[in-house]
């Protein structure tokens, strides 16, 4: 098998990651790999060895800077790993080299430690239970943390999006539209860098408004998409005076039903 890992990041340190899958992957018999980090213009240094670095001299962003990984790689099949995180298990590599065959694209999920405190709970309580819902479902909405895909159906992330927020989305309704299905599998990463929940609530602000962006241009979100297809059955735009409580909710618990809930009054209002 011939295998490029690629690996974006932004102010990490993704080097024991590198570390851990080049362990992974001497182990594999006729594994042919590259490992290439893109540091997309990080504020902190970064060096990487082991790899090749990719030094972007501006920020491109999530989506781009996928696009210019897979553009450098030399191998057919791309795994795709965030930076932030480390395979659950050590026959990752051994699990995607097993199931590569022509055409596919396989997802592998990602899960969180069991233990944090209350101001940084809600991204691993809201990631797990995503994962509860989507992980065998197959057109659970395409996320790209941890993904393998062969690069002949390899359509390229929307470079139009450069803020936070469904690139991912819309790159598997892309792989939709030319026919070609994903897979989820059981093959998880562990998210390392966990947001508090302030940030994690102003990100997920960033992304709501860029989904509301995209439903003309793309139909298919509204099926793809749980909170659009509760906004069509419930408008609670006139809730929005509950806003700013739901967020001190949000904030000071990290509850994920204040959460969603959230998610439902403000998209309703935009």
């Amino acid at each position: 098998m011939e295998l490029s890992i690629l690996i974006p990041t932004y102010n990490y340190d993704c080097q024991p990651l590198v570390d851990e899958l080049t362990r992974q992957a001497e182990k594999i018999t006729d594994l042919q790999y590259e490992i290439i980090v893109l540091n997309d213009k990080s504020t902190v240094p970064i060096h990487c060895t082991g790899c090749r670095q990719i030094n972007m001299d501006y920020n491109v962003g999530r989506a781009k800077g996928r696009n210019i990984l897979a553009s450098k790689a030399k191998y057919r099949y791309l795994l795709f790993i965030d930076s932030d995180s480390m395979p659950a298990n050590g026959n990752y590599l051994s699990v995607y080299a097993d199931m590569a065959c022509e055409g596919c694209v396989l997802m592998g999920g990602r899960v969180y430690d069991d233990i944090y405190d209350r101001s940084h709970a809600l991204l691993p309580r809201y990631g797990q239970r995503e994962r509860n819902h989507g992980t065998h479902i197959s057109k659970a909405p395409f996320v790209s943390p941890n993904f393998l895909i062969d690069r002949e159906v390899f359509c390229g992330f929307n470079e139009s999006l450069t803020g936070y927020g469904h690139e991912d989305t819309l790159f598997g309704i892309e792989l939709h539209r030319q026919g070609t299905e994903y897979k989820c599998i059981d093959n998880p990463v562990i998210h390392r860098h966990i947001e508090s929940n302030s940030e994690f609530l102003q990100k997920t602000k960033t992304s709501v408004e860029c989904l509301a962006r995209l439903m003309d241009e793309y139909p298919e979100l509204g099926e793809v998409s749980t909170l659009l297809k509760w906004q069509r059955k419930v408008n609670l735009r006139v809730f929005r005076w509950t806003l700013p409580l739901l967020e001190k909710i949000i904030v000071r618990c990290g509850s994920v039903k204040a959460m969603q809930l959230w998610k439902l009054i403000y998209i309703s209002g935009l």
